[in-house]
């Protein structure tokens, strides 16, 4: 089951040893400094995408890659590491990137119909009924049209050189037969148990494989699962992909504090939710400098925005003490502020940072043992004085100043500086 690369591969899979092992180094060292807080230890998604599958918004070339990189996306929580990192080193986390590509690639399905085990079929003959390029690239048996037909699948399957050796190929399949399977061209026994299982041992190198797959349906309800499980876990059927997505993932600070740009269920598109270690949530809206929510506990599951490549929204895990529609309103003068968004920092707390071409504010977070501490800055205030309006029913409290109403109005010596705090219960 081991095969010599040939040259003439197609892109995806080629990428894979178009570079040599030093760059792979350097670029792993480079992804476990920073990207990894973001896109998961093994490339496996958290915050950020998933990289090691076949699913990519912004374009899977290596060039596309390297782009994505250096520019960003910073609307929607990539910042440009064209700013941190020079061309090479770029280049470098490129090609580790593309060295842990894995699974099934370039996947084209052929369906011909009014096939059964008693007409069979000549797979290399035949003409299929309808071709094309599967949009998943798992062999899925659902597709055809008619309740009668014939089936196969050809494509690449890619074996990252940290993931090559042993594996076990499980799977269940309905049918006692009408289904072949072939790896580099060679054809892999599956001799099915009682339950229409079957567990079979399989040796793969590092490189793309030529994966084709056969199948004659026979059985009402046309499908099967397979895997193959070794030091990593590689869906190779529709429902097997579908069963290995982690439907929930939960975003987490620990001790510290985690800056979450993900689309949030009711909130507005460009909102930005803030952990503080696990024990409170503030969202912000950049395009007024509001602070649109605050809840205690966890953070987002932002599974659905993840696993949906951004199609749905993150999840609040808890109520929020902030109505739906108002929020904490900074001003300036008693009157809302129109400041252009500039930006975030992260070091050494989140401060959020809004500017016109007269004065400055910026928005900072902290925790303490018993509350969040919010703190507000104008610089080069030029007479002007900052103020807030609290929403109602959310207690806040302040050394700086005094609540009237709906008003937190700071004492004279910080109108251009003060401190809220809400309280927070301990964590448990």
């Amino acid at each position: 089951m081991i095969k010599t690369l040939l040259p003439s591969l197609l892109l995806t899979a080629s990428s894979l040893f178009a570079f040599d092992n030093d760059s792979v180094n350097r670029g792993k060292a480079l992804y476990d400094n920073i990207c990894f807080s973001c896109h998961g230890k093994d490339l496996e998604g958290g915050v950020g995408f998933n990289l090691k599958d076949h699913e990519w918004i912004h374009g899977s070339t290596p060039q596309d890659i390297s782009k994505t990189i250096k520019d960003g996306f910073p609307d929607k929580g990539m910042i440009a590491f064209g700013a941190l990192y020079n061309d090479d080193q770029i280049q470098d986390i490129t090609n580790f990137i593309m060295s842990r590509q894995e699974g099934l690639r370039d996947l084209e399905y052929k369906i011909y119909h009014d096939v059964n085990m008693e007409t069979s079929i000549n797979w290399d003959s035949a003409t299929p009924s309808k071709t094309g390029k599967a949009q998943l690239p798992y062999p899925n048996f659902q597709l055809p049209e008619v309740d009668q037909f014939a089936m196969s699948y050809k494509g690449k399957l890619l074996i990252p050189e940290h993931a090559a050796g042993s594996f076990k190929l499980v799977g269940m399949f309905r049918q006692s037969e009408g289904f072949e399977l072939f790896i580099d061209g060679e054809k892999v026994p599956l001799t099915l148990d009682k339950r229409k299982r079957f567990k079979e041992s399989l040796q793969l190198s590092a490189g793309a494989h030529d994966f084709e797959l056969r199948f004659i349906k026979i059985f009402r309800f046309a499908s099967f699962n397979m895997d193959l499980i070794g030091k990593v876990r590689i869906p190779l059927a529709i429902d097997s992909y579908r069963r290995s997505i982690n439907k929930a993932h939960i975003v987490e600070a620990g001790d510290s504090f985690k800056i979450i740009r993900k689309r949030i269920k009711n909130y507005a598109a460009e909102s930005i939710a803030i952990n503080h270690a696990d024990r409170t949530t503030y969202i912000i809206d950049p395009n007024n400098a509001k602070i649109t929510a605050f809840w205690e506990g966890k953070s987002l599951d932002i599974g659905p925005n993840i696993n949906e490549r951004g199609q749905h929204d993150s999840i609040p895990l808890a109520k929020t003490q902030i109505k739906l529609g108002d929020a904490i309103k900074a001003q300036i003068n008693q009157q809302d502020i129109k400041m252009t968004y500039r930006g975030y920092s992260s070091y050494p707390q989140p401060k959020f940072i809004f500017s016109d071409a007269k004065a400055k504010l910026e928005i900072s977070s902290k925790l303490n043992a018993e509350s969040l501490l919010l703190t507000y800055t104008l610089e080069n205030p030029n007479n002007k004085s900052l103020s807030l309006l609290i929403p109602e029913g959310l207690k806040v409290s302040s050394k700086d100043g005094t609540i009237k109403g709906n008003s937190f109005i700071p004492s004279p010596d910080k109108q251009n500086q003060f401190t809220i705090a809400i309280p927070v219960k301990e964590k448990k």
